[in-house]
């Protein structure tokens, strides 16, 4: 899969598109662990970690521990097709 679907999955076709987004910009920022995510987003720890799973499984968010308070960063793949990703998150916008 083409980085290009890959975000387009993530970001458009997935019902939860958003919340992966606003958590991919806040670790482009600087990392944070789950709890502080879940903190800043307002949302149910539970949901959070549920969207993490998914953006590390896709390869787009790393873990430094499977232990709590760990902290995620984006990946180099995603550090390296940020401009894409912005795209795509753009069409988020202009569909909602």
């Amino acid at each position: 899969m083409t980085i290009k679907k890959l975000l387009h999955q993530i970001f458009l076709k997935r019902k939860g598109g958003k919340t992966s987004a606003k958590i991919v910009d806040l670790l482009l920022i600087r990392p944070y662990n789950g709890s502080q995510i879940a903190r800043i987003i307002e949302m149910d720890y539970n949901t959070i970690e549920y969207h993490l799973e998914i953006l590390c499984k896709s390869k787009l968010v790393m873990c430094e521990s499977d232990t709590y308070g760990s902290l995620y960063y984006p990946t180099d793949l995603l550090l390296k097709n940020h401009e894409e990703s912005e795209k795509i998150k753009e069409m988020m916008t202009i569909t909602a």
